[in-house]
């Protein structure tokens, strides 16, 4: 078998469409291995469980949403625009030429996808934008990024993804104050996730394989259907129209805390779900599990000089420290 680098259905380029969180009509079952390329990024037209022992630092307070309101599953919808999926979503603009979505998780801190910045050089090159349009955050300047060091692009075969882990995770810092409207969102346990559990995400790609409209931010709620220990991966359930698409790479997917109703981060969006027709009609998607990916989370920040407090310090699993 020929193995292939494929294109992840979050990352959307100026000009195409972007796989959106909508609930998505069933149109096709032809699976389009181009799809996998670059996972569910886009391009705007617009220019523009053995982690039982694990040592804990001091976890973020869950006791409150900092002034939001507590979250309540309802269906699938356009975020509001005071809410906690709309205050740690972000949209990034790579060069006016492509966007993906990502997360907030700092004062400075932001996780994403891989291949959303795999090829940008300088971080200047990449925007902060954020609310339901998407709105560039002049004040907000990325002065940092650190790509997994064990991230080599997504490979598959004829048969889908391989089988290894795909470490399809980057992180940014930035510099300038936060404005009031974007808030941190704290990153689950790994013991907190569940199979059948209830998830919600987000991100600003489009509502469907052909759609070529720029979207707001939008989720969708949806349920968490396998956890890959050993690909340090998730995947939510698919099938049912309710997933992401293009230009949802790297943004988040929560859960509900039940003690204080506040979101936590749990994954951020890789792309087509496995063993799926890779089409973002049939819903779905494989997230990579951001609490298996603590440790190097911790050390990517701290070798950007933005340390950043409240991560796991030990996830009992060996993930690569890029130290340089």
């Amino acid at each position: 078998m020929q193995t292939r680098h494929i294109m992840p259905i979050g990352m959307i380029l100026f000009g195409l469409g972007s796989l959106g969180v909508q609930g998505c009509r069933n149109k096709s079952n032809h699976r389009d291995a181009r799809q996998l390329q670059e996972g569910f990024g886009s391009a705007d037209g617009q220019n523009a469980s053995n982690q039982a022992d694990a040592k804990v630092g001091s976890m973020p307070a869950r006791t409150s949403c900092q002034g939001l309101s507590p979250y309540r599953i309802v269906g699938g919808q356009i975020a509001a625009e005071k809410s906690q999926v709309t205050a740690a979503t972000i949209k990034l603009i790579v060069r006016n030429q492509k966007y993906c979505s990502a997360t907030l998780i700092g004062p400075q801190h932001i996780v994403t996808a891989a291949h959303c910045v795999a090829d940008v050089k300088d971080p200047k090159d990449i925007k902060i934008g954020s609310g339901l349009d998407g709105k560039n955050q002049e004040k907000l300047t990325i002065d940092g990024m650190k790509i997994h060091p064990l991230y080599v692009g997504i490979l598959a075969d004829d048969q889908g993804y391989l089988e290894q882990p795909i470490y399809d995770v980057a992180v940014l810092t930035f510099q300038g104050s936060l404005p009031p409207d974007l808030i941190p969102v704290a990153i689950a346990q790994t013991q907190e996730i569940q199979v059948g559990m209830p998830v919600i995400v987000s991100g600003y790609g489009s509502y469907g394989t052909d759609d070529k409209t720029r979207r707001p931010l939008s989720l969708v709620e949806t349920r968490l259907s396998r956890v890959e220990s050993d690909l340090m991966e998730l995947q939510i359930t698919n099938g049912e129209g309710r997933g992401a698409c293009y230009g949802d790479s790297g943004g988040p997917t929560f859960i509900v805390d039940p003690a204080s109703s506040c979101l936590l981060l749990i994954g951020s969006t890789t792309g087509p779900g496995r063993n799926t027709d890779y089409s973002c009609e049939s819903g779905g998607g494989t997230l990579m599990d951001l609490t298996r990916y603590q440790s190097w989370l911790g050390c990517a920040f701290k070798n950007l000089n933005q340390p950043l407090d409240g991560l796991i310090t030990n996830t009992g699993t060996a993930v690569a420290c890029d130290s340089k």
